[in-house]
């Protein structure tokens, strides 16, 4: 892995270079510290199906762990961080069915910090771990000590979860911005369509994903190469329309998807080629 800095523009006051943080294996998946400020990352060799995992700050960059493989890495996956703990869990026989299995790693120590492997993760509140039975009937809902994972007390049952929930849910979305994406045919691409031509001479083509933050509109969309494949570009502008970057974050694609590009700590970060994550100051 290697951090540099990445400019976006040169005139000061606009956007600030933050980091560009690259892996030798593909992201499958981020979790987000909203208190902390952290960003937990999973990267997996699709060949041998292991996993490794990693842990930063999402405003600056800095690791707090890197490379962090647990013993058994084929057989675990990322479930959550909160308060500096990153929660990992068990993969199913053959991906099917609930989680097995649950690890809290202290990512300052990148050491367990417990293991309950009788459980299954289900979620976080403020104060507690949720965790179901890992075999038999999906019944009463168990709070574990973040700390130690000690059970607390019994949280409630399957139908009252997600009212748990709620509060986890809403401390990430306050702090992580993503786009809106509206397909060809939704009322507001045409107008997308036409700005994008208008600014940079681009046809975007199937979908384009609007994001505007602060002083910045980001947007997405895809683009025809001759092979009749994609090309998954990112367009960032000032609210007066001036082009301020342009770059592509995936070639060679066969369909469309989300998640290209999000805000979290007043930090714009791209998704490009499922290798690397470019960070700028907004």
């Amino acid at each position: 892995m290697k951090a540099a800095g990445e400019s976006l523009i040169n005139d000061a006051g606009k956007i600030a270079p933050a980091y560009k943080l690259e892996w030798e294996y593909p992201v499958w998946q981020l979790r987000f510290d909203a208190k902390a400020g952290l960003i937990a990352i999973e990267c997996c060799d699709a060949d041998t199906l292991q996993t490794f995992f990693g842990v930063f700050a999402g405003k600056t960059g800095a690791f707090i762990m890197q490379d962090y493989r647990p013993a058994k890495a084929w057989w675990q996956n990322l479930a959550a961080i909160q308060n500096g703990i990153m929660y990992l869990q068990g993969v199913a026989a053959k991906g099917v069915g609930r989680s097995v299995g649950i690890t809290a790693v202290n990512v300052e120590k990148a050491q367990v910090q417990w293991q309950r492997p009788e459980f299954s993760f289900y979620g976080l509140t403020a104060t507690a771990v949720l965790a179901l039975p890992a075999t038999g009937e999906l019944t009463e809902l168990i709070g574990l000590n973040p700390a130690t994972g000690e059970e607390l007390e019994v949280a409630g049952n399957i139908a009252t979860g997600p009212v748990k929930l709620g509060s986890w849910h809403a401390d990430e979305n306050q702090v992580l911005a993503v786009p809106q994406h509206y397909p060809a045919g939704n009322e507001y691409f045409a107008d997308l369509e036409l700005f994008i031509k208008e600014k940079t001479g681009c046809n975007a083509l199937f979908a384009i994903d609007y994001l505007e933050y602060k002083n910045i509109i980001a947007l997405g969309f895809y683009l025809s190469q001759q092979d009749g494949r994609q090309t998954y570009r990112l367009a960032i502008f000032s609210l007066a329309g001036e082009l301020y970057l342009q770059e592509d974050l995936g070639k060679d694609l066969t369909g469309i998807g989300i998640d290209n590009f999000f805000i979290f700590q007043d930090t714009l970060i791209l998704v490009k080629n499922k290798k690397a994550l470019l960070g700028y100051e907004v």
